[in-house]
């Protein structure tokens, strides 16, 4: 059945058909609302409230159908400004330009709805309403017209113009005529006079909201945009009331068409109420926002659960396995670099597991390690002795011990410390990134330089059990 266009109702008619008890619901949400903003700071509320304009930012264009979006995608998105932004600058489509201009035009809301006027509705005028639409449209450069012959051409978007051309929707229950072009003009003044009138001045915000949008949409003054500009422009007097913006999600756009349909159709409760509903579920997210504003949030105290479970960042498995790699990988690299040691004779160094034995007096570059920044390993051998055996004329042995002592503690300098008690006690750290997920080649040289020193050292002591045995105590002393 066709809809002719009979202008929008009367604002005193549009406040009889406000639910009283439901306004009671929300003096309720809106006090606790007040509560919490006297008792956070202006930063956290400006925060939670940018929140709050980021997600109707990214859902009113979804809503539209311009770009798809879902609950999941919106509030990770909305939940911190480096989300955001990484969505409105790099999300490699145009969906980043809506974003942004969808953004911008809420700034403009704000800034409406907390400009110092005599009325509530003295912000509101011909020249927001269509300074708003500009922004909006800023990314669309054409739209589609139908003609009354069901022809459809790609006209260019007039951005901040009315329309010129009728733009009424045909639907399978018929034509919907929204105000004639000639008229369009004339309306929207019509609304602006309406919203500057003491009765406008003393209503409810939901009542405020309603209306405007309502009214928008069936003067539906632009080619394209209409639904984007009425929620934003509705968002003025929520703005100024309870700081949130109209949110309606895109998989709430059944319902609202639903609720439209109802208010064409006289009841204008039906739509009044749909609005209310939405404002209660924003001031509820917006209150959860400022809850959790006092508590650290999901990620921080995870952060600071897994620090006090794991110290240096790693599971002790981890660290443990890291460590017998090191031990693995210092047995082979002192054994290969032994061999290239040229002592006109055979000799070679072989290791033997020895357990978790006692820690050794470890020492990096001159400072002693707290016995209480490390452990052996939970499970495996830690450590293990040295055999360096020459073969000459005077068979010798020189055993050594090596030892990987495991970090638990967040001040300890390294994840893991190579110790050997080679006469005065030798050691290396590293951490577990310089092991995982392969040694890095920094790690590579600063061990082989290690190995280096720690052979040296071995060298002096074996130089010195050759000379002892060339010169054995005296018959006299005691054995």
């Amino acid at each position: 059945m066709d809809r002719k266009y009979s202008g929008f109702p009367d604002f005193a008619h549009w406040c009889s058909a406000r639910n009283t008890r439901r306004e009671q619901v929300w003096d309720r949400f809106s006090s606790r609302l007040h509560r919490l903003r006297e008792n956070c700071s202006p930063e956290i509320f400006e925060e939670a409230t940018r929140r709050l304009r980021r997600i109707m930012a990214i859902d009113t264009g979804a809503l539209e159908r311009l770009y798809p979006t879902d609950r999941g995608f919106t509030m990770s998105v909305a939940a911190t400004a480096a989300a955001w932004n990484e969505a409105a600058t790099h999300s490699g489509d145009d969906r980043a330009l809506y974003l942004l201009a969808q953004y911008e035009a809420l700034d403009l809301m704000l800034d409406a709805a907390t400009r110092r006027t005599d009325t509530v509705g003295g912000a509101f005028s011909e020249h927001l309403i269509r300074q708003v639409h500009a922004v909006l449209t800023q990314p669309q450069s054409d739209v589609e017209v139908q003609f009354p012959d069901g022809t459809r051409k790609h006209h260019p978007l007039l951005k901040g113009e009315y329309k010129r051309e009728p733009n009424n929707v045909e639907t399978s229950k018929g034509t919907f005529e929204y105000a004639p072009p000639a008229d369009t003009a004339f309306e929207i003044q019509r609304l602006v006079e309406t919203a500057r009138t003491p009765l406008f001045e003393a209503a409810h915000p939901v009542s405020q909201a309603s209306w405007i949008h309502y009214a928008l949409i069936l003067i539906h003054p632009f080619q394209d945009g209409n639904g984007r500009t009425a929620r934003a422009l509705a968002s003025i007097f929520l703005l100024r009331s309870v700081s949130v913006p109209l949110i309606v999600y895109a998989d709430q756009r059944d319902r609202y068409l639903d609720a439209l349909e109802e208010a064409g159709s006289g009841n204008h409760r039906a739509f009044w109420s749909f609005i209310l509903d939405r404002t209660l579920d924003t001031i509820g997210l917006l209150v959860e926002i400022l809850q959790q504003s006092q508590v650290p949030s999901l990620d921080t105290a995870t952060r600071e659960l897994r620090s006090a479970l794991l110290p240096r960042g790693h599971l002790n498995d981890d660290l443990d396995n890291a460590g017998s790699r090191l031990l693995a990988v210092v047995e082979d690299r002192l054994s290969t670099r032994a061999k290239q040691i040229d002592l006109e004779c055979e000799h070679r160094i072989e290791f033997e597991e020895v357990g978790n034995g006692p820690e050794l007096g470890i020492w990096l570059e001159g400072l002693t390690i707290e016995e209480s920044d490390y452990r052996v390993f939970e499970n495996g051998s830690n450590s293990s002795v040295g055999c360096w055996a020459l073969s000459g004329p005077t068979p010798l042995e020189l055993t050594f011990q090596l030892e990987i002592m495991v970090a638990q503690s967040v001040d300890a300098p390294y994840d893991l410390i190579v110790g050997a008690n080679v006469d005065c006690s030798q050691s290396f750290g590293c951490d577990y990134s310089e092991l995982s997920p392969q040694m890095s080649e920094a790690l590579e040289r600063r061990l082989g330089v290690w190995i280096d020193a720690l052979l040296a050292r071995l060298v002096e002591a074996m130089n010195r059990r050759v000379q002892d045995s060339k010169h054995p105590p005296s018959g006299g002393e005691e054995r």
